[in-house]
């Protein structure tokens, strides 16, 4: 429990950064006597900031509908994945510049390399929502890379199993009939022999679970 809450907040707080990330600027143009651009996330690569982040908070709240300590890790290796692309995407903002000002020149009705002879990355300033970006994308491949390491090493004696047998404890029944069924003693409906396989090794008494230890 503990742990799935610290991986849902963590996530949380990067979701949120990366839509203050998106609503910031990313970068700016800066000509003397001529003008200034800026770019905001929402006008470039800070949408796909925005998604990733999203998506990674939708995939968390997730885990606490399906409960399964196999669904966990994989949300949190999943997680790290999204993290590092958000990590990348805004990295390589910061170290294109071109590409984060994208046509601010054109806006500006310059060449500044073609006609003038400029050094083009001398008039562009980072934003700071590119370096909201990476923070996001850090804390979110760190926390989940760390959830997931933690949920791996203790399979089955973490708050994640204790929260899952709890959930199941209510199952117990289904269970004993699951074992009257193999004794050939009755026939739980369909529904209910769903519920009890999706429970097995994790409820006391089932036989999965005493094999298991």
């Amino acid at each position: 429990m503990a742990l799935r809450l610290f991986h849902t907040g963590s996530v949380a707080v990067a979701a949120v950064l990366t839509v203050l990330a998106c609503v910031q600027v990313w970068a700016s143009l800066t000509v003397p006597f001529v003008g200034t651009v800026r770019r905001y996330g929402w006008e470039g690569d800070g949408i796909i900031v925005l998604v990733l982040g999203q998506l990674a908070l939708a995939f968390a709240l997730y885990t606490w509908v399906e409960r399964r300590p196999s669904t966990f890790r994989l949300v949190t290796l999943f997680s790290a994945f999204l993290g590092g692309l958000i990590f990348v995407t805004a990295l390589v903002n910061l170290l294109d510049s071109e590409r984060a000002v994208g046509s601010a020149q054109s806006e500006l009705g310059l060449n500044l390399e073609g006609f003038l002879g400029l050094d083009f990355q001398s008039f562009v300033d980072t934003g700071e929502g590119v370096y909201v970006a990476i923070a996001a994308g850090l804390l979110l491949a760190a926390t989940s890379s760390a959830a997931f390491v933690i949920a791996r090493q203790q399979p089955g004696a973490s708050a994640l199993a204790s929260s899952d047998s709890a959930a199941c404890g209510e199952l117990l029944p289904a269970v004993r009939r699951e074992r009257a069924l193999a004794a050939g003693q009755g026939r739980p409906n369909a529904a209910t022999w769903r519920s009890a396989q999706g429970c097995r090794g994790r409820v006391p008494g089932s036989a999965q679970h005493r094999s298991d230890r």
